[in-house]
């Protein structure tokens, strides 16, 4: 078998969440990122400004990249939910798809947590999720909502 460099890698992941937002839309084929400009009216009430269509591809690598480092174990790597909880606010910032960010996110985020031996309980908490436009205080709110949605199997998952 061989290996996929790091760019392959990195598109078969977009190509993942690609799959997944088209399944959840109820869409034959795979939908692509978005290219426009995402308007205010189009973000329902987020604090924080999505980028132009010709970043978010990038803006896509860069935050998958950061998450994959946990499932892969990098030491380096901080806990599951707290990558979790940026992969979240990340890709709600960046917006790729025109229509089911949030239901395309949190089904990615359930297999992710299936697959290190956690279930979600209920993403209720995730649902409604209000930013204040503060990093720092979101990504805290945003941990201690994930948090409250999962169900441990595993007694070390959330600390390797």
């Amino acid at each position: 078998m061989t290996q996929l460099n790091h760019v392959q890698r990195e598109d078969a992941w977009i190509y993942d969440l690609r799959l997944l937002n088209g399944r959840i839309r109820g869409l034959k084929g795979v939908p692509l990122v978005r290219t426009r400009v995402v308007s205010s009216a189009d973000c329902r009430g987020w604090s924080y400004r999505c980028p132009a269509g010709d970043r978010v591809t990038e803006e896509l690598r860069s935050c998958l990249r950061e998450f994959y480092k946990v499932l892969d174990k990098d030491p380096a790597a901080p806990t599951l939910i707290h990558a979790s909880a940026r992969l979240w606010l990340r890709l709600m910032t960046i917006r790729p798809f025109m229509d089911g960010n949030r239901r395309t996110v949190r089904a990615f985020l359930a297999r992710c947590f299936t697959q290190q031996g956690l279930s979600i309980k209920n993403f209720s908490p995730l649902r409604k999720f209000p930013t204040t436009g503060r990093l720092n205080e979101d990504l805290a709110q945003c941990q201690l909502a994930l948090g409250r949605c999962l169900t441990v199997h595993q007694s070390n998952s959330l600390n390797n």
